[in-house]
């Protein structure tokens, strides 16, 4: 009998956990950031924000929705092995890969070109000092590099992601076809035999008592018993 050795990752963990442990922090991780964006959202009447800020910020809210719904799928699939399920999960995971990186992209341009003195004056706030002029030109350095470091761990935790999910699909598709292979060579060994019926005389069909007339054996009629006088008074 053939047996798909389950593929792992990290060495020793099955893909198959690998998808149930994504799943569930993908939902979890995406559903809070989506409520913290789409509340950050609906305060920009009060709060408006320059128009980069805005833009990016609406791309990360639709972009974690859609993380959190994708999970879902990803997380059941994972439970009843639906290759479907888990094969759209997948995809989802490529499709949020390539719009975070065009949203991080787009985020990051607008952090470089962004007016850095304005920036250092509205963090100097009116101090004129060489101590905080120097924290907050150095701060706007360091908060650039932090962001273009956060955003390529997360991009290549999601690459490392969906390679995971990816081959729990391929897996998924071996045991569908080890098991369409089976199912086949079962049918071929056990043939279904078709036996034809045997015709029964109509003698045998009923009781000697209840034989119809003219379709009875000859040689059950009672005067072709044994003792019965025959025409030439000789017993038989």
């Amino acid at each position: 009998m053939a047996y798909i050795r389950s593929r792992k990752f990290c060495c020793c963990i099955p893909v198959r956990f690998g998808v149930f442990i994504l799943s569930i922090l993908g939902f979890l991780g995406g559903f809070s950031v989506c409520i913290i964006g789409w509340f950050a959202i609906s305060q920009l009447w009060k709060h408006p924000l320059p128009t980069p800020d805005t833009v990016g910020l609406w791309l990360h809210a639709a972009l974690f929705t859609i993380l959190t719904l994708l999970s879902v799928f990803g997380f059941i699939g994972c439970l009843i092995k639906s290759r479907n399920s888990v094969y759209a999960y997948s995809n989802g995971i490529l499709i949020t890969l390539l719009l975070s990186i065009a949203s991080g992209s787009y985020s990051l341009w607008a952090l470089f070109h962004e007016n850095s003195e304005t920036v250092i004056s509205n963090c100097l706030n009116g101090d004129t000092d060489g101590v905080t002029e120097s924290i907050c030109k150095n701060g706007i350095n360091v908060y650039k590099g932090v962001t273009v470091a956060v955003y390529i761990v997360i991009w290549l935790l999601m690459i490392y992601a969906y390679v995971i999910v990816d081959n729990y699909v391929e897996q998924l598709d071996d045991e569908m076809a080890v098991k369409e292979t089976r199912q086949i060579v079962n049918s071929i060994s056990q043939p279904q035999v078709t036996v034809a019926p045997i015709a029964v005389p109509a003698y045998a069909s009923y009781p000697a008592s209840q034989v119809p007339p003219g379709s009875a054996y000859a040689f059950s009629h009672s005067n072709q018993s044994y003792g019965v006088h025959r025409g030439n008074n000789n017993i038989v």
